[in-house]
């Protein structure tokens, strides 16, 4: 009798064992909130543009990511309005010629204050196995006087969650973020940037994220040896800028 009940114990464990094995949850994929852009090359020092009327312009993308760039430039309009940046933003998106010079024309010819023009650095739509990245570049430019104001980098990495094996349990892996969800992420850094003024307070921050880098976290750059100042050029792919295309 003692001994069929031993057996009938050990069965149970047994099976609660291999039920608890056969468990699985869903993993979930968490985003820390979306800061400023990683990289600021150049901000105004006193922001006097918020009642400026703006044209945002397609995003310059790289041959394998053809009408991204008009996702990326939506993805910024649709920031502006909703944080009410500017007084007026209007979307430029089906202007096809994008080079700089014919910007500057629509915008003198519709009467812009400022546009704000952009590349789309690289993009990478990742899944179940690979994190999705977008890295995108924005420049405002003030139509009257050819000045660069702003002129920024902003990266975005989605991770996946990997399937993860715990003996009792099994966590479901989750696939990486869309990029559009990232493209808006970014947008979402683009409008900081612009509210969070004056440029001493960047600096501010540039300064306490490298206090909390040194405890291992990526810190926002400002970097000094990009400053455009009132040079007026045509943006271009460079391949030491980081257009890379995933293999």
């Amino acid at each position: 009798m003692r001994v069929s009940t031993e057996i009938t114990v050990c069965a149970m464990v047994m099976v609660f064992c291999v039920a608890g094995c056969a468990c699985t949850y869903q993993r979930n994929v968490l985003l820390k909130p979306a800061g400023l852009p990683e990289h600021i090359y150049e901000a105004p020092v006193h922001d006097d543009y918020t009642s400026s009327q703006v044209a945002v312009f397609r995003f310059r993308e790289p041959p394998y990511a053809r009408g991204v760039g008009r996702v990326a430039c939506e993805s910024l309009y649709e920031e502006l309005l909703r944080n009410s940046v500017f007084t007026s933003v209007s979307l430029e998106s089906d202007v096809s010629d994008i080079r700089l010079e014919n910007l500057m024309d629509i915008a003198r010819n519709k009467r812009y204050d400022l546009i704000i023009t952009g590349d789309l650095l690289y993009y990478f739509e990742g899944g179940l196995h690979e994190a999705s990245r977008v890295d995108e570049r924005i420049r405002v430019i003030q139509v009257g006087t050819n000045k660069t104001l702003w002129y920024a980098k902003a990266v975005d990495i989605g991770p996946l969650a990997p399937y993860t094996d715990y003996i009792v349990a099994l966590g479901r892996g989750a696939p990486a973020p869309s990029t559009r969800t990232l493209l808006k992420r970014n947008a979402e850094k683009f409008c900081k940037m612009f509210l969070n003024q004056p440029l001493e307070e960047l600096y501010e921050t540039t300064q306490k994220d490298e206090e909390i880098s040194e405890k291992g976290r990526q810190p926002l750059v400002t970097d000094k040896e990009h400053d455009m100042g009132d040079q007026f050029f045509e943006v271009t792919f460079e391949p030491e800028e980081g257009v890379v295309k995933p293999q």
